[in-house]
């Protein structure tokens, strides 16, 4: 008898130990497109704790032949779980911890502010001996990597050590079944050190050729930048600017989407490409608004929340953890306070970022949404000339860190129609 359930319902079989495990709906979808690449070996795996992942489904383990795919790894090799046993008991700790947690979030950098610079409370701004004792022990090797791998270099690199990071990053604790006190630590690399390192090869190993697809193959005279069923070999990454939006697969009248829920943060998909804009100069894409924050303005930094947008950046930005600035054109739903079709400068990196307003309101909420534009007419309207390099990233983004009201957006598909055959629609 198999202790294990089995799909065959795709390329290759889905072996899944969660027998009396009950599990979600997208990442069951997550897994069946998975089980359709060709360069699957023998089948999928799927281990108890599974759950949707931005990458690949958290909790599968999956064989390749013929090919890597970074992203089913993510980015967070390196990061792991400690747990350390003290000399205290129960006994001594006071009934209420509030003091301990504040000394240890004083303790211990966390979050991050000021884009990441040198104001950012998530580092050190004095490293303690500890955390450069440790750095020294790596230095020698890090030296190595990035004397022969220039790219792979960050500035925020010793800074990070010993640091805690955001998202599901945490330091807890705990007692243990005789009552002994543990300190438990989720995710402990030197972040932003480790983040480049990962990027760098996740961009060697993206495919120069054909990349595999799920499903339907683009006509040849589109660009696919944004498929919720190919996200795998897109390599999208998610980054936090203020605590994270929560990003998911979900399905909504029968349509995969990627659904977007502020969290009272704000953070970005987000993904690199290479494209002409003059050869597809024609955005299309369908999305959705179920919540809209009513008190966002676009021109205040204190409000400058948005219900749902989409960047293109155009030129190099560089390492996405630490951007360098390039011309970028959002494209947003916001509220009545815009006009439709207004470019309004972005009040935090105004001259770099340029929003092209292209709805507004509440009237088409709860309701799927295909809009089209015209990059290159938009490039010009808002930088005064057309755009001379190529788009290299594109990204979904839904915030509300500064209004905190609830929003709610599905983005559906993204793409570039091209006026001759458009390039192979993979990441660079």
């Amino acid at each position: 008898m198999n202790t294990y359930n089995v799909d065959t319902s795709g390329r290759f079989p889905i072996k899944a130990w969660t027998k009396g495990v009950q599990v979600e709906d997208v990442a069951a979808e997550q897994l069946r497109n998975m089980a359709n690449m060709p360069f699957i070996h023998k089948h999928v795996a799927v281990m108890p704790d599974v759950h949707w992942g931005m990458g690949a489904t958290i909790g599968s383990v999956i064989a390749t032949k013929s090919a890597i795919i970074p992203a089913a790894v993510g980015v967070d090799i390196g990061c792991g779980m400690m747990a350390v046993r003290t000399t205290l008991t129960a006994n001594d700790l006071p009934d209420n911890l509030a003091a301990v947690r504040s000394d240890i979030e004083a303790a211990v950098p966390h979050g991050r502010t000021d884009n990441g610079g040198k104001n950012d409370r998530g580092a050190w701004n004095d490293m303690p001996k500890s955390a450069e004792d440790r750095w020294s022990v790596l230095l020698e090797r890090y030296d190595a990597i990035t004397e022969k791998h220039s790219k792979a270099l960050s500035r925020n690199n010793s800074r990070h050590m010993g640091t805690l990071g955001t998202g599901n990053h945490f330091i807890e604790v705990c007692l243990d079944e005789n009552d002994e006190v543990w300190v438990m630590l989720l995710n402990r690399h030197p972040r932003n050190f480790l983040f480049a390192v990962v990027l760098l090869f996740n961009s060697c190993a993206a495919p120069t050729g054909t990349s595999p697809q799920v499903g339907a193959v683009a006509p040849k005279n589109t660009f696919s930048l944004f498929d919720p069923a190919t996200v795998i070999q897109d390599q999208w990454q998610h980054m936090p600017l203020r605590w994270e939006t929560e990003y998911r697969l979900a399905y909504l009248d029968g349509r995969l989407a990627l659904r977007a829920v502020g969290r009272e943060s704000a953070s970005v998909v987000i993904r690199r490409v290479q494209v002409d804009p003059n050869r597809c100069p024609i955005l299309e894409w369908t999305w959705r608004v179920e919540k809209l924050q009513s008190g966002a303005d676009l021109r205040v930094k204190e409000s400058d929340d948005v219900a749902a947008s989409l960047f293109l950046l155009f030129g190099d930005p560089g390492f996405f953890s630490d951007p360098d600035p390039v011309p970028t054109l959002r494209y947003v739903w916001t509220t009545d306070r815009a006009v439709e079709n207004e470019v309004i400068d972005n009040p935090y990196m105004p001259g770099v970022v340029r929003n092209i307003v292209v709805r507004v309101g509440a009237e088409r909420i709860g309701q799927w949404v295909t809009e089209r534009r015209n990059i290159v007419a938009d490039f010009e309207r808002a930088f005064g000339e057309r755009p001379k390099d190529a788009i290299e990233a594109f990204a979904l983004f839904t915030d509300n860190d500064q209004t905190k009201e609830a929003v709610e957006a599905y983005y559906a598909s993204a793409r570039l129609l091209c006026t001759t055959s458009a390039p192979q629609s993979g990441s660079r």
